[in-house]
């Protein structure tokens, strides 16, 4: 569909619609919530690869275009690599990434990264990993001091601490759709006391 102008352009109508129905449905249930719509795109790392057959300003373009219909706040989901400054052009509110397994690669684009944050941009650290297997090998102090390492390696690039931390939050890397309820309650369970731990630590005045 993305090489036919025209479907293209019928799927960047369903989506828009389809946002702003779920931002009705989340302001009806919980009015007084500001409201973020997240789009998952986990093959925007192809785009720069071999794999690759898309223009990236398209991308970025169709994005933008997405993301202007809708009047609330957007974040972009990506738990693959990718060119992280390709993302901080477009409009999006929140980039949400795998901060478990790439907090070393957006920390090479310190630059586009503090131009996303000097203009309200926030980062979603998905610090949490949601394979079974590794969390279950995984605890609150390693992946508090993962974290911690990462945004080490962002201050050490130029952006400032505090800024950073308060235009940041914790998350999961992805979606829970791979783990039991009980997997479940402990990787949110984890996700808040990192959270927790990192409010009180560098933002507790």
């Amino acid at each position: 569909a993305w090489h036919d102008h025209t479907m293209r352009e019928v799927l960047i109508i369903t989506l828009t619609i389809k946002a702003r129905w779920q931002k009705k449905k989340i302001e009806e249930t919980l009015p007084d919530i500001p409201v973020l719509v997240s789009f998952g795109e986990p093959m925007l790392g192809a785009i720069d690869s071999p794999f690759g057959s898309v223009c990236v300003e398209e991308v970025i373009d169709t994005f933008d275009e997405l993301l202007n219909g809708i009047d609330c706040a957007a974040e972009v989901h990506c738990c693959s690599n990718m060119d992280w400054a390709k993302l901080m052009q477009t409009r999006t509110n929140v980039i949400n990434f795998d901060a478990y397994q790439f907090a070393d690669k957006i920390a090479l684009y310190p630059a586009p990264l503090s131009e996303f944050i000097n203009r309200g941009g926030m980062l979603a650290w998905g610090i949490v990993p949601v394979n079974p297997e590794t969390l279950a090998a995984e605890n609150y102090d390693n992946l508090l001091d993962k974290l911690e390492t990462g945004v080490d390696r962002l201050v050490r690039g130029g952006l400032d601490r505090r800024s950073l931390l308060e235009q940041s939050f914790i998350t999961p890397c992805c979606d829970a759709g791979t783990l039991t309820p009980d997997q479940t309650i402990r990787a949110w369970s984890l996700t808040k006391k990192i959270a927790h731990t990192m409010r009180n630590r560098y933002l507790g005045d």
